[in-house]
């Protein structure tokens, strides 16, 4: 065969058929005024907002979803209720 032609070579794909899969995702709430950004909390606590973050997701600060961007948010209280015992 002349180098310049490609070998005939058929590739069958296998298609497996999955079940649609989605992430569980937090439901979207309605801004409130104790709602704070993590760079808001970061700014008033002097806290690095992925220490903020982690304590959240660790379950000692609640958070949610909001629909304003940023949507992630934390409850402001619990964030200083937090840093006081973090500084302790």
């Amino acid at each position: 065969m002349p180098h310049h032609q490609k070998p005939n070579i058929t590739c069958e794909l296998l298609f497996v058929q999955k079940e649609a899969y989605t992430m569980p995702a937090l439901p979207v709430n309605p801004t409130e005024p104790t709602d704070f950004t993590l760079r808001q909390a970061e700014a008033l606590t002097g806290i690095d907002y992925k220490d903020i973050y982690d304590a959240a997701m660790a379950g000692h600060i609640r958070h949610r979803r909001v629909d304003q961007a940023p949507t992630f948010r934390v409850h402001w209280p619990d964030v200083l209720t937090w840093a006081a015992a973090r500084s302790s």
